[in-house]
């Protein structure tokens, strides 16, 4: 007498699938790419072939950088719909960070689009002035720098914040005289950049 020893088969909905792991990408990839400061303003550029970049005008080696987060998840036992839904987003966040801390492990030195404040350097008027004349300003349509953004603490920040309120007078002269300076190496650049397009 033989047995079958086959189970049922529960149905497979490929549709459903494909739409839910859609679902579950966009999720995560929306936290990886906004959930973080830092990440949210790094542009997405496909790179295709060779290792050179451009950072602004600035040619680079491109480096290959990648981080990696990892979940477990027992096939064959229920999960929560909220749960399984929440778990992409704090991977995306994971990302995210794992990400802005490579950045960050990575930029060691002041260049034209970014630079570095120790936290030794006492928080002066001279010493941001001075990290302001390495870079490479873009201005509004307004007239109005982009200054760079910062990632400090709340303490620096608020220090910073304070110290630029309560400038002196020939500190607000050296203020307007870099303003000018970047205005003119600004539109040098774009006027440069109107002759090559």
């Amino acid at each position: 007498m033989a047995i079958n020893s086959r189970l049922p088969m529960l149905p497979e909905f490929p549709r459903a699938q494909e739409a839910i792991q859609q679902v579950w990408n966009r999720i995560m990839f929306r936290a990886l790419g906004f959930s973080d400061p830092l990440m949210s303003q790094i542009p997405i550029r496909v790179q295709k072939e060779g290792n050179r970049a451009f950072l602004g005008e600035s040619e680079m080696e491109y480096q290959k950088r990648g981080v990696e987060c990892a979940c477990k998840v027992d096939v064959g036992k229920g999960i929560p719909t909220e749960e399984f839904f929440t778990l992409p987003g704090r991977l995306g966040c994971q990302l995210a960070a794992e990400g802005a801390r490579d950045v960050f492990n990575t930029i060691t030195t002041q260049g034209p689009h970014f630079g570095i404040l120790e936290k030794s350097e006492p928080i002066t008027f001279a010493t941001w002035l001075a990290k302001m004349e390495a870079f490479e300003l873009d201005f509004k349509r307004d007239g109005m720098p982009r200054w760079p953004q910062f990632f400090v603490s709340e303490e620096a920040m608020a220090a910073i914040k304070s110290m630029m309120e309560s400038l002196a007078p020939e500190d607000e002269q050296k203020l307007a005289a870099l303003v000018s300076k970047k205005r003119k190496e600004f539109d040098e650049r774009e006027a440069r950049r109107r002759l090559v397009d």
